[in-house]
């Protein structure tokens, strides 16, 4: 946590308040009360899994967002930086700022984030016409979810995912399923067809933040940048439509272009479909482990989180308490059964040329 000295930086010497108020899988947050402010506090847990997140993300925070935001004006799409160091970033507040994290998204919801989205993405490709961001942010950029440590988890996701199949889809041949899955870590590379981007590599709605008008979501605001990449747009598109398995996935996607054109009018609407074929099988393959781990009942959530070791075990292959969820609570089996029937379905298709022209549900 904050040393007496980086306290007195941010509180002037002042009297504070430091309230815990959560966490991620592998980090705590805090909210720090002083006279200056309030301030949002994510500090890694103590023997927690290292990945190297804790490392890049206060690299992003501090130079890479910095440089892309000089190309988006006063739009706010991430919170503001105070203090960072390895293992530890303070940042702004923005629940005491009238940001509203949601559980539940509807259409307007759902339009904010991708209008949000496409502005993240267009600031990264306009600093890339200046600068190559893939080249002077290497070290922000580097991939550490589908490399080793943290390849493990994903690996033994794949685990998983075969007992899920046996006892689930016993009469389905989900082989091409999981070869798909072995072949998910190659996927996020930058393609070398398509342009690429800083994407944020972690969309999922508990790290999207909302300003409302008259009851309206209008603005969306992105944390968590530990899983930053530089890749297709695509790739953080799909993904977060497949995670709230909307419908009208190729309304959105339309409407996402429309957005980004506004910017970046050389990405052309052809060019960005036909990366979201190269990037479907991605977010098909990806959303189950997302689905299987977010929405675990309250209760497991709070018995593999006891402990750094305890969540570990449950990462690297433990899964008696989320396969007994998913037995016992027929909303999560129902959530987690259906995006790995996306996925089997896609798999098991003939991709013929008409298939690929469009973005299937």
């Amino acid at each position: 946590m904050l040393t007496e000295v980086e306290r007195d930086q941010l509180t002037g010497g002042y009297p504070y308040q430091l309230e815990k108020v959560g966490g991620g899988f592998q980090g705590c947050h805090w909210r720090l009360k002083c006279r200056g402010g309030t301030y949002f506090v994510k500090a890694q847990q103590e023997g927690s899994y290292d990945t190297g997140a804790f490392v890049k993300e206060p690299m992003v925070y501090g130079q890479l967002l910095p440089a892309m935001g000089y190309h988006i004006g006063e739009k706010r799409l991430w919170p503001r930086l105070y203090f960072a160091r390895k293992g530890l970033l303070v940042l702004e507040d923005l629940a005491a700022g009238g940001w509203v994290l949601e559980e539940t998204f509807g259409t307007e919801h759902v339009k904010a984030s991708l209008s949000a989205l496409a502005d993240f993405h267009a600031s990264s490709m306009l600093l890339d016409d200046a600068v190559p961001v893939s080249e002077n942010f290497r070290d922000a950029l580097l991939e550490t979810y589908f490399t080793p440590p943290a390849l493990r988890t994903w690996e033994a996701f794949k685990r998983t995912a075969r007992k899920i199949y046996t006892k689930y889809f016993p009469c389905r041949k989900w082989e091409e399923a999981l070869r798909m899955m072995d072949e998910t870590p190659e996927m996020v590379r930058p393609s070398t067809k398509f342009r690429n981007c800083v994407c944020h590599g972690d969309p999922w709605p508990n790290n999207i933040f909302f300003k409302y008008t008259n009851g309206v979501p209008v603005k969306a605001c992105f944390v968590d940048f530990a899983q930053v990449r530089y890749c297709l747009p695509a790739s953080d598109v799909l993904l977060f439509l497949r995670l709230l398995q909307v419908d009208d996935i190729d309304g959105y996607l339309l409407f996402y272009h429309s957005c980004l054109a506004a910017n970046v009018p050389s990405f052309t609407l052809k060019e960005f479909l036909d990366s979201c074929v190269e990037m479907n099988p991605f977010a098909l393959c990806v959303a189950p482990l997302y689905v299987y781990l977010t929405r675990l009942p309250q209760v497991v959530i709070e018995r593999i989180s006891k402990s750094p070791e305890e969540f570990m075990e449950f990462a690297m292959g433990k899964d008696a308490p989320a396969l007994e969820a998913m037995e016992e609570d027929q909303r999560y089996r129902s959530s987690v059964i259906r995006t790995f029937k996306e996925l089997l379905d896609f798999a098991s298709k003939d991709k013929t040329d008409e298939d690929k022209l469009l973005i299937r549900k």
